[in-house]
């Protein structure tokens, strides 16, 4: 790694991802096809919602797709100021084979609070793990 530079990295990066995101596809087709459930999420307006296995997938027979503010969910963020904190809306689409789920994730921020813009990396990538964490623990009462 210690050799990779700049946009290799980016490079290198992405088809990581990419080969991760089909990975993933073909898990929800089996888990799909075998009566079980799914749930993807990426940020509303990523270019992976293009990605042909995606949207080969949002094609399947059951599957739905949602768009949803994850400030409405609990989800903050620190500012740059010492011990500010505030709701991040962070818009994100959701694919899952479970109308219910995408209902639930459907909700839109009516700005009744303030926003902290999410730039990625770091401290924020880490409390947004967190989060998501704390939120399926609680909905799904799972151990993360």
């Amino acid at each position: 790694l210690s050799g990779l530079v700049g946009s290799e990295m980016c490079i290198r990066d992405r088809q990581q991802g990419i080969a991760h995101l089909k990975f993933c596809t073909e898990i929800y087709k089996w888990q799909a096809e075998h009566g079980g459930w799914f749930l993807h999420e990426h940020p509303a307006y990523a270019s992976s919602w293009k990605l042909l296995e995606v949207e080969q997938m949002l094609k399947q027979e059951g599957v739905v797709t949602c768009v949803g503010d994850q400030c409405m969910y609990g989800l903050k963020t620190r500012g740059k100021e010492k011990g500010e904190e505030a709701f991040a809306r962070k818009r994100t689409r959701f694919m899952t084979n479970s109308q219910y789920v995408g209902e639930a994730l459907s909700e839109k921020c009516r700005g009744q609070h303030r926003h902290i813009e999410l730039t990625g990396g770091g401290r924020t990538r880490r409390q947004d793990a967190n989060f998501k964490c704390t939120w399926l623990s609680q909905t799904y009462k799972l151990d993360c």
